[in-house]
């Protein structure tokens, strides 16, 4: 009957009804031990038990944070406000940083400045007004701008 298969059928049909045979074998073959052997009530009350844990208010447990430890909120920290000096807080108000000059001595310099707040770079000549400050001297390394309430020297820095 097998002899007209080809042999790559016949080596099909052979691995298919091993396969067959290891999956139906438990059936027919029970295996001894532990799988064989009644449930006891402590298994049954451990059971119980994990059916009674379901029935849980899933709010209690959405409400726990998922990444924490011991899966309880986070303390809130406490912000404590520290009174800068006065000129600290002016010079995080500056917003330009001094990126170039270009020009000479002779020629009218233009300087150019970085605006931090827009992320933009501004060209200014002596007298330009930029932002409420005021362009008041361009040297060779330095800008000097001013304000109604200060007076600010922006240095080159190299990089």
């Amino acid at each position: 009957m097998f002899s007209s298969f080809s042999p790559l059928a016949k080596t099909m049909l052979f691995g298919n009804f091993a396969v067959l045979l290891l999956f139906l074998a438990p059936y027919f073959w029970p295996l001894p031990g532990e799988l064989s052997r009644p449930v006891k009530s402590a298994e049954t009350t451990a059971f119980n038990e994990i059916i009674d844990a379901t029935n849980v208010d899933i709010s209690t447990l959405l409400s726990r944070p998922l990444f924490q430890v011991n899966r309880r909120q986070a303390k809130a920290a406490e912000l404590k406000t520290v009174n800068a000096p006065v000129a600290l807080k002016k010079q995080q108000l500056m917003p330009f940083e001094l990126v170039g000059i270009l020009g000479s001595k002779n020629n009218q310099r233009k300087a150019y400045l970085f605006n931090k707040n827009s992320q933009q770079t501004l060209s200014v000549l002596v007298g330009q007004s930029i932002g409420g400050w005021v362009v008041v001297e361009i040297s060779e390394r330095v800008v000097i701008i001013e304000s109604e309430e200060s007076r600010r020297t922006l240095e080159l820095t190299s990089g």
